[in-house]
């Protein structure tokens, strides 16, 4: 990550459109805080980019590492118009990176109900919990699913991916 992401990540964290998806959920955070908590707990993250322009995608973070119970929570968000399968490929990219270099045996995510459909189609995806009625946006309350990723049921999606032609489902990498 470079300063130039940062600045990006930042302007996202503060858009209208974007900032209640961010993890600050739509609060405003001073440039200075934003910097600081953007590492905080994290354990990796990655910056998706365009291959062609460098334009940022989106990001990609591990976070909140457990080494005891090997497993660690996943998050990623989409911070400039362009092709979703950009950021499927990266979100991906970056589960296979997490899982090759660290001791993890699942990884967590919390998806709110409304973008549930997008988690649950993925087959390599399980669903752990619901929390009804979890947070408050746009003057209403929604409900939270938290889904897992584990270790051997995305081994196995990469084995069935391993015979096929494509790379990634919607993959826009050849």
């Amino acid at each position: 990550m470079v300063p130039a992401d940062v600045d990006v990540l930042y302007m996202a964290a503060l858009d209208p459109e974007l900032s209640y998806r961010w993890r600050f959920r739509g609060h405003d955070i001073s440039r200075s805080d934003f910097e600081q908590q953007l590492h905080q707990g994290v354990m990796s993250q990655f910056i998706v980019e365009d291959r062609r322009s460098g334009l940022a995608h989106g990001i990609v973070v591990a976070y909140e590492y457990d080494p005891n119970a090997k497993h660690a929570m996943l998050a990623f968000q989409r911070i400039s118009p362009g092709t979703p399968g950009a950021m499927v490929d990266g979100m991906f990219l970056f589960l296979n990176y997490v899982f090759s270099r660290f001791d993890l045996r699942k990884i967590f995510l919390e998806v709110p109900a409304y973008n549930s459909h997008l988690i649950a189609k993925l087959a390599f995806c399980r669903l752990e919990s619901e929390q009804k009625d979890h947070f408050f946006f746009a003057g209403e309350f929604h409900s939270q699913s938290t889904y897992s990723i584990s270790r051997a049921d995305w081994r196995s999606f990469c084995d069935g991916l391993a015979g096929s032609t494509s790379s990634w489902p919607g993959s826009t990498v050849g």
